[in-house]
C-alpha cells in the first residue's frame, strides 16, 4: 500500500508516466527496448498501452496489440524473451511477465 491507502498498481495507473517506466523498466529487463530498433523491441502506438497492461495483465497485453496500440517485427521472439524459463529469457524475465 502506498501513502493514502492506495495499492502500488493502482497508483502507477494513475499516473501514466509511472506507468510507462514501470513497464518499460520490466520489459527492459529481460532485453526489450521500448522504441528500440531490434525486431524483439516493441513499439508503442498509443501511450495508454502501458496503463491497460498493468491493469489488465497479460489479458491487456494481447487486447491491446490486437487494437494496434503496439507492435513488434519479431512478435515471437519478444515474447520469448519475456517467458520465464524460456531458453532465451534472462534471469530477470519473471519481472517482465508479471508486468507485460
Amino acid at each position: 500500500m502506498m501513502g493514502l491507502g492506495v495499492p502500488r498498481k493502482v497508483a502507477a495507473l494513475l499516473d501514466a508516466d509511472r506507468a510507462a517506466a514501470d513497464v518499460t523498466d520490466a520489459l527492459a529487463g529481460a532485453g526489450i527496448t521500448v522504441g528500440g530498433d531490434a525486431p524483439w523491441d516493441i513499439q508503442i502506438r498509443d501511450p495508454r498501452t502501458f496503463a491497460r497492461v498493468l491493469r489488465d495483465g497479460t489479458l491487456g497485453v494481447g487486447e491491446t496489440f490486437v487494437e494496434g496500440w503496439w507492435d513488434c517485427q519479431a512478435l515471437d521472439q519478444m515474447i520469448a524473451s519475456c517467458a520465464p524459463g524460456s531458453p532465451t529469457s534472462s534471469a530477470r524475465a519473471g519481472r517482465c511477465a508479471r508486468s507485460w
